[in-house]
């Protein structure tokens, strides 16, 4: 593939993947009386999806929290990840507040640009999947999911959060 197209395809993923965020943004920031779910149910449905390039494998709590800078947070959270060959990850976290839930969202996305710049020149053939990464908070929640279909993956959390009504 020449470098026109390359840029091209890597622009169209990109579009793609903010179009899908902002639908699914719009989904939960609409549903101010959200249920309650469960994070590792959204987590288990999304890791097991046809979404990504490594299986993915449930990550021990106390991991997750180191490798999320979580330590000492009072939060119920879920994680997947693959191989560590690709950024691929599937986190959500349940958080005591609203405010809690904001701080955290930023703490994953610092993370995230860690990633991004990891994938510069480690495996860079995947580092779309850190680039368009969905991050979003919805109440006391915060999901992150790097994968190689933003798109898709927003379209599950759709369907899944359409289920709870």
């Amino acid at each position: 593939m020449n470098r026109t197209a390359s840029i091209y395809m890597a622009a169209k993923r990109r579009i793609a993947a903010l179009l899908a965020f902002l639908a699914l943004s719009c989904a939960l920031t609409s549903c101010s009386g959200m249920p309650a779910f469960d994070p590792h149910e959204l987590a288990s449905i999304l890791a097991t999806a046809d979404l990504f390039h490594d299986p993915m494998h449930a990550v021990d709590d106390n991991v997750a929290r180191m490798l999320y800078q979580l330590e000492g947070e009072s939060v119920t959270l879920a994680a997947y990840a693959g191989s560590g060959m690709t950024p691929e990850a599937v986190l959500v976290v349940k958080c005591g507040t609203s405010e809690d839930a904001e701080r955290i969202a930023k703490q994953i996305g610092d993370y995230n640009t860690r990633q991004i710049k990891v994938f510069e020149s480690f495996n860079s053939e995947y580092r779309f999947e850190a680039e368009e990464a969905f991050i979003g908070v919805s109440g006391t929640y915060v999901i992150y999911v790097s994968c190689k279909d933003s798109a898709e993956a927003t379209a599950l959390m759709e369907k899944y959060f359409e289920s709870l009504k």
